[in-house]
């Protein structure tokens, strides 16, 4: 069991929420860190926005301006219970293309993961521990954080935290990492299998993997 799953790191992570803001848009402010400069969300001169010190790349736009907001609102919404959303996020990470098509072999196989994991998962606190998983939903698994559960605030946190890392364009089947073509082909396929009425497996295909998985499953389908 790593640190993150432990008694010790529950307990800390309790404890840090307990000392923040209950509101998500205090959450959100406390949480603000350019990380470049001194700068975080405040009410300025100019009304609320973050104001960054001369010379910080988020000015030369040279880095993604994006990133500390996202982590704010990731950390708003464990904090509170609230799904709190940053401006530069979508429901679906920009490397990624929706893919509605009913998943075939391969996606099965990676949302089986889940089925194998299920007895050892963790909750996110913000879930009740009474009843069924089920009786508590929407309950969110993602096969890129595979060792937990989550409540829609704790996942909306996650995609935030993973878009434009390297894990946002990983192949969740064959583990291969697709650089930026420089075009407007995906780089990944968002996927999602439904377990339960109030449970969804999300997860993302490579083109290839993709193709793949939808021709196996075409070709089982005219058997």
């Amino acid at each position: 069991m790593n640190g993150r799953n432990s008694h010790e790191g529950k307990k800390r992570r309790r404890d840090e929420r307990s000392r923040k803001p209950a509101d998500a848009f205090s959450a959100y402010a406390e949480a603000y860190r350019c990380g470049h400069c001194n700068a975080r969300l405040q009410d300025g001169p100019q009304g609320w926005g973050v104001y960054h010190d001369p010379g910080c790349p988020v000015l030369a736009g040279t880095i993604d301006p994006g990133f500390a907001g996202r982590r704010a609102a990731a950390a708003a919404s464990e904090a509170t219970g609230i799904p709190v959303l940053h401006g530069s996020w979508q429901s679906a990470p920009a490397s990624a293309r929706s893919a509605p098509a009913t998943p075939g072999p391969r996606g099965r196989q990676v949302a089986g993961r889940f089925r194998e994991q299920a007895g050892h998962l963790t909750v996110c606190d913000h879930i009740p521990r009474e009843g069924a998983i089920n009786d508590h939903g929407p309950v969110y698994w993602l096969a890129w954080e595979p060792d937990r559960i989550m409540c829609l605030a704790c996942w909306v946190a996650a995609e935030q935290r993973a878009k434009g890392t390297r894990q946002d364009a990983t192949c969740d089947y064959c583990g291969r990492y697709i650089p930026d073509p420089g075009d407007d082909s995906p780089r990944m396929y968002a996927m999602q299998a439904q377990p339960g009425p109030n449970a969804f497996i999300q997860f993302g295909l490579c083109p290839d993997c993709y193709d793949a998985d939808q021709a196996d499953a075409s070709s089982q389908g005219r058997r």
